[in-house]
């Protein structure tokens, strides 16, 4: 194998792992991990929520998020295209996103399917988001069935946004900001 070869299989896990940080951080509610993974003068485009620099975004989270009552984000595709330089990568990023949303009709099922497009920057040895826009390719919404004390019932440990996710006590290896 070349080391060009290795160097960019290396290049696309990291990014792999960049992507997947995102996920946990914006269903942990983990808004310090969250603003590591962008650059400090990256945008972020989440139309009709927000559409700015990066860190912005990330202030306007938990307000943003307040509804939710659970998200979880999914990772579905993941194409990469590195320059040939790999200080720059670009990517299109397929997703499924569950919200567990409080409304004044109740709780509802919001799942949403689509893509980031991703702009990626390396700098000192580590990948971070440069710029970011969803594109939805589809949306279901629905009244809520879900049940926490069904769950409990059966004996279920249930995921909590923030640092009392059972994660936090278990996975003493991931980086976190909380």
């Amino acid at each position: 194998m070349r080391v060009e070869d290795l160097q960019s299989l290396l290049d696309r896990e990291a990014i792999r792992q960049l992507v997947h940080a995102y996920c946990r951080a914006i269903d942990r509610r983990d808004f310090a991990l969250l603003r590591t993974l962008y650059h400090p003068d990256a945008m972020d485009d989440h139309t009709p929520y927000f559409c700015g620099r990066a860190a912005e975004f990330i202030d306007q989270l938990p307000a943003i998020m307040a509804v939710n009552r659970i998200t979880s984000h999914q990772v579905t595709n993941l194409l990469v295209a590195l320059d040939s330089d790999c200080d720059r990568a670009e990517g299109e990023v397929g997703i499924l996103a569950y919200h567990l949303m409080d409304t004044p009709e109740g709780p509802v099922d919001f799942l949403v399917g689509g893509r980031y497009l991703d702009h990626y920057l390396r700098t000192e040895g580590r990948w971070q988001f440069m710029r970011r826009k969803i594109v939805l390719d589809w949306s279901d919404r629905k009244p809520s069935g879900f049940s926490p004390d069904i769950a409990r019932q059966h004996g279920a440990v249930l995921g909590a946004a923030g640092p009392d996710d059972p994660s936090y006590g278990c996975l003493s290896l991931f980086p976190r900001g909380v």
